[in-house]
């Protein structure tokens, strides 16, 4: 249902406000003597159903856990192929800066080693997506 506001022409004070899928005309509010103007509708935003909300900088434990399955997965591999241990080595390694957070969703050696792990067969088609919209 639309929302209108009836608005004398002559003067421009607000006469009427009533809901209505088309505007009405009444005695004393036709067309000719007032404006019905539509209100706008208010658009309410998606909610976010990313894991952190969105968020691009997260705890170690928060990226594991956005990990999730991939996680194991990803370990195993670290067991057999240096190129993966290095991998692993270098989020270990991270820091955390004073706000507590060590992983940058942003950092591209985070986009490039997770398209690896797909390409190796490690993780599924798509984590790296996944885990870089949070």
């Amino acid at each position: 249902m639309k929302t209108y506001r009836v608005v004398r022409k002559s003067d421009g004070a607000l006469v009427y406000q009533y809901q209505s899928e088309t505007p009405v005309e009444w005695s004393g509010m036709s067309f000719e003597e007032c404006d019905h103007v539509e209100e706008p509708q208010e658009v309410s935003p998606e909610a976010d159903t990313r894991v952190f909300g969105g968020r691009r900088r997260l705890t170690k434990l928060e990226f594991v856990a956005l990990l999730g399955d991939a996680f194991p997965a990803i370990l195993t591999a670290a067991k057999s192929s240096v190129q993966a241990e290095a991998w692993v080595k270098v989020v270990e390694l991270a820091t955390p800066d004073p706000d507590t957070y060590s992983i940058d969703l942003d950092d591209p050696r985070l986009e490039l080693g997770l398209r690896t792990f797909e390409a190796m067969n490690v993780i599924d088609t798509g984590t790296t997506e996944r885990v870089l919209n949070g």
